[in-house]
């Protein structure tokens, strides 16, 4: 699975995600994540650096998962459907390399 571009475990009840997620380093294009029981993500997300589009909606997140503001390579977030009622400020920092 280290290959995968795109994974996709959407619309299945999932209450969490496993830590082992995180070693997927080459995952690039694709993490839709939406339609689940998801509450939090495991900090090893963070290292999908790579990843260019996230999508964590229709979820029962309260706050931002710290993962999410450590993938440096996204152009593209939805976090619809949630329980936010704040963002963290480390999502308004802008990539020194940018």
């Amino acid at each position: 699975m280290s290959a995968l571009r795109t994974l996709d475990p959407g619309h299945n009840q999932l209450r969490r995600i496993p830590a082992a997620l995180g070693e997927l380093v080459d995952l690039s294009d694709f993490l839709y994540l939406h339609d689940n029981a998801l509450k939090e993500l495991p900090p090893s997300l963070g290292r999908l650096t790579r990843l260019r589009y996230l999508n964590i909606s229709e979820n029962e997140f309260e706050s931002l998962p710290d993962a999410v503001t450590e993938m440096s390579g996204l152009l593209e977030l939805r976090v619809t459907d949630n329980r936010l009622t704040t963002l963290p400020a480390t999502i308004f920092q802008a990539d020194a390399a940018a």
